[in-house]
């Protein structure tokens, strides 16, 4: 109800950002009556709420299309974006975390705490034009811009992959200096425990003690941040597909932000709601995995 709000209260409608110089003042306001757009707010919403209900959200102001057909149109390219970025900041993070705290206050643990914080202050879009600008324009060995190369009619999975690397690298970026963190605090919380010292007493060697005892119990907090990162990655997404003319809903957002398209809007903003509870979800559920104490 607040978003919907807030973006009725942006200035203009869809029918302003038209700028049609053909259409006079009275079909304008056909128009806006043909969309409702002359009623109240709380009107207009209670009748999205109800067609809501319905499974249904709506027809986009723009091109009259329902929106969960534009919805499901975009959503695989995205969902392939932020799949590779969260595997990507992982497979990165974890073995970074870990030696940082293993050697704790070395030369490594203050390069990739400095890298870290780096990651997550600096914005993705600087982080992305930077990319484009070194391995597009200067090194041409990655394509700039797009899913697939133009014209291509059946494209290869390398040609996929070549253009996946960018895009998922600028959004990565700022979850692996997060979860570098996160895994650096919680392995240091747990090599100073009881039972890692019983461990090493009764003759375990370091690497036995360190991944399976002290860091299993570390991914509890990693699994915390994992489940509230999609909802990140998805927003972040947003900026990083219109940087990489990435086809999927970030694309999607900008457009429907720009012309007022508010059916457009309610759709990806419900999906961003749905997919923090997702995370939480999923979060929960992987914790009985990490942790058998919870099961009970």
């Amino acid at each position: 109800m607040i978003s919907y709000l807030i973006i009725n209260a942006a200035p203009g409608n869809p029918v302003t950002m038209l700028l049609n110089p053909n259409m006079s003042a009275g079909d304008l306001h056909s128009l806006e009556v043909a969309l409702g757009l002359n009623q109240p707010v709380w009107v207009r919403y209670w009748e999205w709420l109800i067609q809501l209900v319905h499974g249904n959200l709506g027809f986009s102001y723009v091109n009259y299309q329902p929106v969960l057909a534009r919805i499901l149109r975009r959503l695989p390219a995205t969902a392939e974006l932020m799949i590779s970025a969260i595997l990507l900041s992982y497979i990165v993070a974890i073995p970074i975390g870990v030696i940082s705290a293993v050697r704790q206050y070395s030369a490594v643990d203050h390069v990739s705490t400095i890298g870290a914080f780096l990651g997550f202050s600096v914005p993705s879009f600087f982080i992305g034009l930077i990319l484009l600008y070194v391995f597009a324009l200067n090194m041409n060995v990655l394509p700039a811009s797009g899913q697939v190369t133009v014209g291509v009619v059946s494209p290869s999975i390398g040609d996929y992959l070549s253009h996946l690397i960018l895009p998922a690298i600028t959004l990565a970026l700022g979850n692996i200096g997060i979860t570098v963190r996160y895994v650096r605090g919680a392995l240091l919380d747990c090599i100073r425990q009881d039972y890692v010292r019983t461990a090493r007493a009764k003759g375990l060697g370091e690497r036995v003690v360190l991944y399976k005892h002290a860091l299993h119990n570390a991914l509890l907090p990693v699994i915390t941040i994992a489940g509230l990162q999609i909802p990140v990655l998805f927003s972040g997404a947003v900026i990083t597909e219109q940087v990489f003319g990435w086809p999927g809903m970030g694309q999607l957002t900008i457009q429907a932000i720009t012309q007022r398209d508010y059916p457009t809007i309610m759709g990806i903003t419900l999906i961003a709601a749905v997919l923090v509870v997702a995370g939480n979800l999923v979060a929960d559920l992987c914790y009985s995995l990490a942790d058998p104490r919870i099961r009970l």
